[in-house]
């Protein structure tokens, strides 16, 4: 059972990223051709803000030495 709830976290986690990344993508696309500029900046900015945050995320599981579902 826990191996299926990490592979969901990892699975959410990387897909998080990717989907900011796409927002990031577009919304800079969408600002620099003015098709939704407003729009496109909001998603800019959200979509770095969620980078930030998952990036924060990730160094503090990765430097906490409590990392879920391993056991010592």
């Amino acid at each position: 059972a826990i191996l299926g709830v990490i592979i969901l976290e990892f699975i959410v986690f990387f897909g998080g990223i990717l989907f900011a990344l796409l927002a990031v993508i577009l919304g800079i696309v969408a600002a620099a051709r003015n098709r939704g500029r407003v729009l496109g900046i909001f998603g800019a900015i959200f979509g770095i803000a969620v980078l930030v945050t998952h990036v924060a995320i990730g160094v503090t599981v990765a430097t906490s030495g409590n990392v879920p579902g391993v056991t010592s």
